[in-house]
């Protein structure tokens, strides 16, 4: 998926191939015909991976999410350690308040 399609993009061109070349030495009319169909199939084909037909996967789209995910990940990281540091500050303040 993060290629968007690398592999199957090549299984595509090497399945045309392969289907140029039975064109050439093809002698029988309905299989020529059914081949010329197929091949020009393959040749309007565009390749691309979907959600459910909603958005499209792509690099960008994996790239996107992982800055939203680690964007999110240090600002509550942030806030652990502010937490952290008001408790540890009130640990302080009542020692000091019981040594006086």
């Amino acid at each position: 998926m993060v290629n968007e399609g690398g592999v199957t993009t090549k299984e595509l061109e090497r399945t045309l191939n392969i289907t140029h070349k039975l064109l050439l030495f093809c002698q029988q009319k309905d299989l020529c015909h059914e081949l010329y169909l197929f091949t020009h199939q393959l040749m309007l084909t565009k390749i691309s991976y979907t959600a459910y037909e909603v958005f499209t996967l792509k690099r960008s789209l994996l790239y996107s999410m992982n800055g939203a995910f680690t964007m999110c990940f240090i600002v509550l990281m942030q806030m652990k350690v502010s937490e952290l540091n008001l408790q540890l500050t009130d640990v302080i303040g009542k020692k000091n308040k019981n040594l006086n």
